[in-house]
């Protein structure tokens, strides 16, 4: 990731890491244990836990790339929202 890279470009980036790195045998073993069909990627846990701190750690630098505009609409939920869905009712 770049400086200066726009927020729906690191959400790209993400995605193509994700799917490209993930373990076919492990995806194979997910779908396995379920009855429904699920999407998985073939991450292990740990890996991925490991990829979200790195990923995590070079992505706070940055605040306002964090709380654009266009980083929480690629979710479809603006940061009010979201708020509002963590509330216990």
């Amino acid at each position: 990731m770049c400086p200066g890279q726009s927020a729906a470009s690191i959400v790209g980036d993400i995605v193509a890491h994700l799917k490209e790195h993930g373990c076919p045998e492990h995806a194979a073993g997910v779908q396995w244990f379920f009855k429904e069909e699920v999407q998985s990627h073939g991450w292990y846990t740990a890996e991925l836990r490991r990829y979200a701190k790195a990923l995590h750690a070079r992505l706070a630098a940055d605040q306002a790339l964090l709380l654009s505009r266009s980083a929480t609409s690629r979710s479809g939920c603006s940061p009010a929202r979201c708020s509002r869905r963590r509330r216990s009712p």
